[in-house]
């Protein structure tokens, strides 16, 4: 039976009942148990608490793709800077990371507020975040930075040594039409729409996005304009 988009936050919700009792179950086990489990066990649950995390990251990414296009929506606006916008995601993936036996750095240079939607733009870091682990080898890194730039601009950065994104690949990382055409391409990422909500957010809050691609480094960026007084 056909459905509109208006019914996708709804299953998203309805995703996310079971998914919190597994991660509830799971929680409780490490926090009664954890000094009886073998190591094994204890690294398990460990790993079914982060793999939560991740799809739980997913579900609200595909939610909020489908709430964005309709025209009801509303930013929940709040003041932050672009410096505790990176911390905060960079904390939330530091679990995710360590799975995956790779290192996240930070460098934050951007105090000045900024006026935005602060879950929304979590969520979109994450994934960009998400991205960068994807595309580097084990004991890899991937460093996010945040500085502020001339007329009255911040950019956030992740900046990772994975291979090499082509030009005619690197506006396609942001469309939701092109995902097909980048997993035919072998392209690695997370998730492809990920980055379809990091461009959507940027230019929800009146900034832009881009990919710088080398041998040495892939750098995606978003800018953000910073707030007025």
């Amino acid at each position: 039976m056909p459905f509109d988009d208006s019914v996708i936050p709804h299953i998203a919700h309805d995703l996310q009942n079971p998914l919190t009792s597994i991660q509830g179950y799971a929680q409780m086990i490490l926090m009664t148990q954890g000094d009886q489990l073998p190591a094994d066990a204890h690294r398990n649950l460990e790993t079914v608490l982060l793999s939560c995390a991740q799809l739980r990251r997913m579900i609200l990414t595909f939610s909020y793709l489908s709430q964005i296009q309709s025209a009801g929506f509303e930013l929940q606006w709040a003041e932050t800077s672009a410096d505790g916008l990176v911390n905060k995601a960079v904390e939330a993936m530091a679990g995710y990371a360590e799975m995956q036996k790779k290192r996240l750095l930070t460098e934050t240079s951007a105090p000045n507020p900024l006026r935005v939607d602060v879950v929304l733009l979590d969520l979109a870091l994450q994934n960009a975040i998400a991205n960068g682990l994807a595309r580097v080898r084990g004991g890899g890194e991937v460093r996010v930075r945040s500085c502020e730039k001339a007329g009255g601009v911040c950019e956030i950065s992740i900046e990772e040594a994975g291979p090499v994104i082509s030009a005619e690949f690197r506006d396609a990382m942001f469309d939701a039409a092109q995902v097909d055409r980048i997993k035919r391409a072998g392209l690695k990422t997370d998730r492809a729409l990920g980055l379809v909500l990091f461009k959507r957010v940027a230019e929800l809050h009146r900034g832009s996005v881009g990919i710088e691609s080398s041998e040495t480094q892939t750098r995606i960026w978003m800018f953000l304009p910073v707030k007025r007084d």
